[in-house]
């Protein structure tokens, strides 16, 4: 009687040190990297001034395109980095613009 009540007894403890080992291990704090979120800036193409200008909001409203110029008419700029307000055709190489979904060829300002 003495064995089985010594061994009822370890059963019991080796129960309750897993289930607190589960629950703790339930409440435990995962630390999470928090991932970068890239600024999308959007710009328009001014056919007279030869550079893509900063547009307000996002997405852009693409109905002032014009069939006018080579360059995409909307496009837009994901950069840790803060954009600039206007992205002259010369500095057109320094910036990885993504052309916006539908846009065309054109001038966005006239």
């Amino acid at each position: 009687m003495n064995k089985i009540s010594s061994n009822i007894k370890k059963i019991a403890l080796s129960l309750l040190v897993v289930g607190l080992a589960v629950g703790f291990s339930a409440f435990q704090s995962t630390v999470t990297t928090p991932s970068a979120k890239f600024a999308i800036s959007y710009y328009g193409w001014n056919e007279d001034l030869q550079q893509y200008q900063k547009l307000p909001g996002a997405p852009p409203n693409l109905n002032p395109c014009e069939e006018v110029g080579v360059q995409k008419c909307a496009v837009y700029l994901d950069s840790e980095a803060a954009s600039p307000e206007i992205i002259p055709v010369a500095d057109l190489g320094d910036y990885t613009l993504t052309p916006y979904s539908t846009s065309g060829t054109g001038s966005y300002f006239n």
